[in-house]
């Protein structure tokens, strides 16, 4: 008898789940828009959707969310900048705590290569023979290798070109030449969107209509208008149903539609920290009195070193026979575990660009959504000056007090650290942001709080960057990584409370 009461029970649930289900398809809802509609009509006027009996207003009703080439969705939150920082990091430094919320963004999975850069140049040089300004502005500077006193010159021939290190992160590359990439890499992006789809000329058409014949592609010049007529017009543009337009008409496509990408861009300091402390928050053990290990915690790999930094003055590497992380300089860009968001190298290998210009105390007077300095342009730069910054001495003392970082005569972290006393005793406002510490760093500097300058025009072999992307639409990511970074904390907040 109990049994048929709850088959009885179950069935009557069954039937009004079905009974709501058909309720709710009858109108549409989209989250990535947050507004309720039938399909095809506004709900505010009653005219239909891409009619062009009915005015011919076009609305893309199917839109989905694509995440674009090379990077990964960052589903945003709050967190406390500078939250892991250690007392007298750095001699320029006094990183005081904020609370802030970061929107939700994409990251690029990996640091930009080498490989990555050579197509850069490749394409300058295709495009653009006999602009040669151009393809030298766009070259890294292989004398960042060029040190006193090291038998590291040789990397200044063969880092950047050499099939070997085709996988290693591009570095000798300024924080002005990073920008000049990702514009170019938005263009190529979009441009190879709209090939595809047959809105601009296929590939093997623009080929056979002979080189003469190609405009390299610009997405803001698309935008407005620039690339109209038979030299460019695909077989697949969208029917243009505006009221004054021939029965056969075609149109470029805009913004509207949702085919063309944001664009590629530096991420803020406040994107990539918190990129960064995934991989503190996420994964058991690596939290301990604000500092954390940098061996693996992996069942199969648990104790091996998982970033490359370096272990202490001399040692870059470990010993023959057991590598540590095994790497003297730089290491691939895939190197080691990814973090809990799925992104490689956050920490070590490399510094990478920020799009923020650097100013001391830099989250006070910062908004506490997406906070960043100088993302709107020179306009909102601060007086970034500081009358109270120590002596060239006196940061020597303070450090040797510290025991932070005893390799001040090493020749290739005096490109960031020492001789920044030399090049401007204050801050400038070309300088900007640098974050997570390199090869040439010891752990102190590692650190996802971590936070120091240079020069915008300048570069180092210490540093290169990655891009970011604006996300669009809802905050809300569903992703394997964020379903596994779920699982991680779930499963360390168990261990924690045996």
């Amino acid at each position: 008898m109990m049994k048929l009461s709850r088959l009885i029970l179950l069935l009557i649930i069954a039937i009004a789940v079905a009974s709501c289900a058909r309720q709710t398809r009858k109108v549409s809802y989209s989250v990535k828009t947050g507004t309720s509609y039938k399909k095809g009509k506004s709900p505010k006027t009653g005219m239909v959707y891409n009619d062009e009996s009915n005015g011919g207003f076009m609305v893309n009703t199917k839109y989905k969310r694509k995440t674009p080439p090379g990077l990964v969705p960052i589903e945003g939150g709050t967190f406390v900048m500078g939250a892991n920082a250690q007392n007298s990091m750095s001699y320029s430094n006094k990183i005081t705590k904020k609370r802030v919320t970061v929107a939700s963004y994409y990251m690029d999975e990996t640091a930009v290569s080498n490989r990555d850069w050579l197509e850069y140049l490749y394409w300058i040089k295709t495009n653009y023979p006999d602009d040669h300004k151009m393809y030298y502005d766009a070259l890294p500077d292989s004398t960042v290798w060029d040190r006193t006193s090291t038998a590291n010159s040789q990397y200044s021939k063969i880092y950047l070109r050499h099939p070997a290190f085709q996988d290693y992160p591009v570095v000798g590359v300024s924080w002005v030449q990073a920008n000049e990439y990702c514009s170019w890499r938005t263009d190529r992006v979009n441009e190879q969107i709209l090939r595809e789809k047959g809105i601009l000329k296929p590939w093997k058409e623009v080929k056979e209509s002979g080189a003469e014949s190609y405009v390299p592609f610009k997405t803001e010049d698309y935008l407005q208008g620039k690339y109209k007529g038979e030299q460019f017009d695909g077989r697949n543009m969208p029917k243009d149903y505006s009221l004054n337009a021939d029965a056969d008409s075609r149109r470029t496509v805009g913004i509207e539609d949702g085919l063309l990408i944001q664009p590629y861009r530096l991420p803020t300091e406040a994107e990539w920290e918190y990129a960064s402390v995934a991989l503190l928050a996420n994964q058991d053990g690596y939290l301990t009195q604000e500092k954390f290990n940098p061996r693996s915690e992996h069942r199969s790999t648990k104790g091996l070193i998982m970033m490359n930094y370096k272990q202490g003055k001399g040692n870059n590497m470990g010993t023959a026979g057991y590598l540590n992380d095994g790497a003297d300089i730089t290491a691939p860009v895939r190197a080691y575990e990814p973090n809990a968001f799925g992104l490689y190298n956050m920490l070590g290998n490399v510094n990478e660009w920020v799009a923020d210009a650097y100013q001391e105390n830099t989250y006070n007077g910062t908004n506490d959504l997406s906070p960043a300095v100088g993302f709107g342009g020179e306009s909102d730069l601060l007086a970034m000056v500081d009358p109270v910054k120590p002596s060239y001495d006196e940061f020597i003392e303070q450090q040797a007090e510290d025991n932070q970082n005893d390799d001040l005569s090493d020749p290739i972290l005096d490109s960031l650290d020492v001789q920044l006393f030399g090049i401007s005793t204050l801050v400038s406002p070309s300088s900007r942001v640098i974050k997570g510490g390199s090869w040439d760093d010891r752990l102190p500097l590692v650190n996802p709080s971590a936070r120091r300058f240079f020069n915008k025009e300048s570069s180092s072999a210490t540093i290169g960057f990655r891009c970011a992307m604006t996300m669009t639409g809802s905050p809300e990511v569903i992703s394997k990584n964020m379903k596994r970074a779920s699982k991680k904390r779930h499963t360390s907040r168990l261990r924690r409370s045996k």
